[in-house]
């Protein structure tokens, strides 16, 4: 059960955290520097210390802020996923799961741009540095980090189901 827990809780953290780092982005100011002088203009390649300047400028209300706008069905939609399929994980049988994990595709459909561009920026973000504001606010860049996180966690759980028949039975339960 952990594994899947832990991989269903590590999405809502990357829902939140797209959030937060898109709400820090209009927090921020076009004119703002780092400590080097560089600028966080709109085409400015982002440094390690604009990341913190962005985390640091963002807060709760700007976070809901991103999370209700653009499309907010998508985006809350997306957090009550995260809790039927933790719901299923416990009481569920591998039926269901599968269901269930059939129309995520459907519903979130950014997850399929998501899916292939979560790696890339998540290198981006903690090693390379070549993200922009342009970046941040040009795509719809909560949806796609949040729903390619999300079918990567689909595609753990169902290879998890593929293999084992009853999903209670991953978490130590009696059939």
């Amino acid at each position: 059960m952990w594994p899947l827990v832990v991989a269903v809780l590590l999405s809502v953290v990357v829902l939140a955290g797209s959030a937060w780092l898109r709400g820090g982005v209009a927090a921020t100011s076009y004119d703002e520097v780092d400590s080097l002088g560089r600028p966080m203009g709109f085409n400015d390649v982002f440094s390690a210390e604009h990341y913190g300047t962005l985390l640091r400028n963002a807060d709760v209300a700007h976070a809901l802020e991103q999370m209700n706008s653009g499309n907010v069905l998508q985006h809350w939609g997306l957090l009550g996923a995260h809790g039927v399929l933790l719901w299923l994980i416990v009481t569920g049988t591998r039926r269901a799961v599968r269901w269930f994990l059939l129309v995520q595709p459907v519903i979130f459909y950014w997850g399929w741009v998501g899916f292939w561009f979560l790696p890339i920026e998540l290198a981006d973000l903690f090693w390379i540095h070549s993200n922009d504001r342009e970046g941040f606010v040009d795509i719809p860049y909560i949806a796609i980090m949040s729903q390619g996180m999300w079918f990567w966690v689909c595609a753990l759980v169902w290879w998890q189901v593929r293999r084992v028949g009853r999903v209670r039975v991953l978490i130590g339960m009696a059939d």
